[in-house]
């Protein structure tokens, strides 16, 4: 018999209708936890209140907070979770995009984090790319990279030669948003060297306050075009935009995107998801975007269960690289439609993009105060039971390692959908590995290790 099924247990005095039952009983819960902890530290009152007790499965969500943010090397928190399993990552990087997919557009910068006459630096999928702006203000991104000797273009000047050009410092060499050297200080005017120098380029589009950069070497479609939804997305008023920096492998978080089941767990006293059940029915379909990408559907069978309130979430769409798509109605309270986008830093992090558009009601200065609202609700780190990421999800992804093991693990039936998504990513990895390879570009992925013994060599 399945815990759920267990009558008394799982779901004792909590009313299944009554939500704030549920989160006022967790939180007293907690706080008679905090006041026995508080006693105990007092001489002679180590053995308060110790004794068997009976109580309800509640997120955590302040001691995962705490967890989260705590130092690495502990006991709480061993070495071995933040390490990366190089011997794994060797062996597999042909069938696991462990630094993500190429032949596709990803969120960089918010649109403020990039001023004119500014380099900016960041890193996508391994590669280390400069943005900057071009002399009419458009985004223009760069490697982070001078062709001719190799420091890095961000410690260079925007405008030096010409409004929208970045010249490296060490001697002059100035270049285009393209990519192209239009001057070589150091070598006087005209300088003939500059025919032979072309920085690398990516495509670079701005929409709704985010600057999006293409990272394969394919030619792409628009983003409007490629990205699904984009068109419907991008068409709203208004958004609310946050980043996180997340300290593991996206991958991670690819298995949790397609994972209904744990919501029910995990995220039981979690405002946002605070009516959800737990249960073991399931499933998931491919599905076809507006713009024909190819993805995955996960959702909870309609009549499976009842869920207290409309504070739930009965399905999400996935596609690669590796975004969720909320269509409008799908997430509760004043969220619209949107994306949560996890975007590849290197092997170990990644950052969370929210990209969502929030229900306006005609009245611009109620709409601005909502945004707002939604805005300061969504940048909040450290506030326990309504960060469900901080203070559930990431911890329990950190605590599985750098990278998860998937050659550890041993799936059930409720992990249908997370064993399409890699199915689907892998595939999508040994296409573009086996295109590189012809093309004469794939480069594997090296240990610091060999690169610390070949430089000593």
């Amino acid at each position: 018999m399945s815990v759920e099924e267990q009558p008394g247990q799982f779901e004792r005095a909590v009313p299944q209708r009554k939500v704030l039952s549920r989160m006022t009983t967790s939180v007293s819960h907690q706080f008679k936890r905090l006041l026995i902890r508080s006693v105990r530290k007092i001489p002679g009152m180590k053995g308060f209140a110790d004794y068997p007790h009976y109580e309800p499965l509640h997120s955590g969500s302040a001691g995962m907070i705490k967890w989260y943010y705590g130092p690495d090397g502990t006991d709480q928190k061993p070495q071995s979770i933040r390490d990366i399993p190089w011997d794994y990552v060797i062996e597999n990087q042909d069938e696991i995009p462990f630094t993500g997919l190429k032949e596709y557009w990803y969120p960089a910068l918010k649109s403020t984090e990039l001023p004119n006459n500014t380099p900016v630096p960041t890193t996508l999928l391994s590669e280390n790319l400069v943005f900057f702006r071009d002399e009419q203000g458009n985004p223009c991104a760069l490697e982070n990279r001078c062709p001719h000797r190799s420091p890095l273009l961000s410690l260079g000047q925007v405008g030096v030669w010409a409004p929208g050009t970045i010249t490296c410092r060490y001697h002059g060499l100035t270049f285009t948003g393209k990519g192209e050297c239009v001057a070589f200080l150091a070598d006087g005017p005209n300088s003939p060297a500059c025919k032979k120098y072309k920085a690398r380029s990516y495509p670079v589009e701005e929409h709704a306050g985010v600057i999006f950069v293409y990272m394969g070497e394919r030619e792409p479609k628009p983003f409007l075009e490629s990205q699904p939804y984009a068109k419907s997305v991008f068409s709203q008023k208004q958004f609310v935009l946050d980043i996180k920096e997340v300290g593991y492998n996206f991958l991670n978080i690819l298995d949790n995107t397609l994972d209904m089941s744990h919501v029910g767990c995990l995220h039981r006293t979690c405002v946002l998801f605070a009516g959800q059940k737990s249960h073991t029915q399931v499933g998931y379909n491919e599905v076809e975007a507006d713009n024909g990408v190819k993805g995955i559907h996960a959702f909870c069978e309609k009549g499976g269960v009842d869920h207290p309130s409309e504070f739930n979430i009965d399905e999400i769409t996935w596609f690669p690289p590796n975004f969720v798509y909320h269509g409008p109605g799908e997430l509760p309270g004043g969220f619209n439609e949107g994306y949560f986008w996890f975007v590849p830093q290197d092997i170990g992090n990644f950052r969370s993009w929210l990209i969502m558009g929030t229900k306006t009601s005609g009245n611009k200065l109620k709409d601005k105060l909502n945004r707002a609202l939604f805005q300061a609700v969504a940048s909040m780190g450290e506030m326990p039971g309504t960060n469900c990421f901080i203070g559930g999800d990431a911890a329990m992804q950190m605590s599985q390692g750098r990278i998860v093991r998937w050659d550890k693990e041993q799936l059930s039936r409720v992990d249908r959908g997370t064993a399409q998504g890699r199915k689907s990513i892998k595939a999508l990895h040994k296409a573009e590995v086996a295109e590189r390879k012809a093309r004469g570009t794939y480069k594997p992925i090296v240990p610091p290790s060999i690169i610390a013994s070949s430089s000593e060599d």
